[in-house]
């Protein structure tokens, strides 16, 4: 996502949180299933362009370092407070 572009990956719960629309996912656990949604990937190059910028957009606003600062702060805030 930090080089603007789209990924493929399985679907696990930690990757669809973090790539949201960034991302086509495999929910079959099968190499040979990544492998065909990666070829589907190449084939089109609009899907990657958007998802690319997507994943960028993502990373740079929701997923930044400032933005974690502030949401680890008040998690220890709240942990302190009882």
């Amino acid at each position: 996502m930090a080089f603007s572009e789209a990924e493929v990956m399985f679907g696990t719960r930690e990757g669809r949180f973090s790539a949201g629309e960034a991302a086509r996912y495999v929910m079959e656990n099968s190499a040979s299933t990544l492998g065909d949604a990666i070829l589907e990937m190449l084939d089109d190059p609009a899907a990657r362009e958007r998802m690319g910028r997507i994943g960028h957009e993502r990373l740079t606003t929701e997923l930044c370092w400032e933005k974690s600062v502030q949401q680890l702060l008040s998690a220890y805030q709240r942990a302190i407070e009882g």
